[in-house]
């Protein structure tokens, strides 16, 4: 039961952050095109501008799929989804790469792959999820 000092209660709280996700990814998004911080290689060290770029485009894909969600099937909607996950994936892929290439350059290792290998298989626990995820819904009659 909410208080007078607080009138919402914790979970109602976590639920209005819950509703400005994306503003961050968005902001950094502003940010780095302001300071013309924005090219990307397929260097490791500009994978967080990549996963920034990910992130703000799955996020603009989920809110699609919110928008969506009222006026179309539930095919459509979860499609939507799905589809952001998808892109989710890649972002994690690059986050996971990008940390096991700092971590070993700290540590000052000189391999050449496990930040790839990282990437990929992040990526397939990730496919993994979202095939038993959505596979079930989206193949179902309705």
């Amino acid at each position: 039961m909410a208080s007078p000092l607080f009138p919402f209660s914790s979970v109602d709280r976590i639920n209005q952050i819950n509703f400005s996700m994306g503003t961050v990814t968005f902001a950094t998004v502003i940010f780095m095109l302001h300071t013309n911080s924005y090219s990307i290689s397929l260097h490791p060290r500009t994978w967080v501008r990549s996963m920034i770029y990910l992130d703000a485009l799955a996020f603009w894909v989920y809110y699609l799929s919110e928008i969506v969600k009222d006026s179309s099937s539930c095919t459509q909607f979860t499609l939507l989804q799905m589809v952001a996950d998808v892109i989710w994936s890649f972002k994690d892929a690059f986050k996971f790469g990008y940390i096991v290439y700092r971590g070993l350059a700290i540590v000052g290792s000189k391999r050449q792959w496990p930040h790839v290998y990282t990437g990929l298989l992040s990526l397939i626990f990730y496919w993994y999820y979202i095939y038993l995820t959505y596979i079930p819904i989206l193949e179902s009659p309705s």
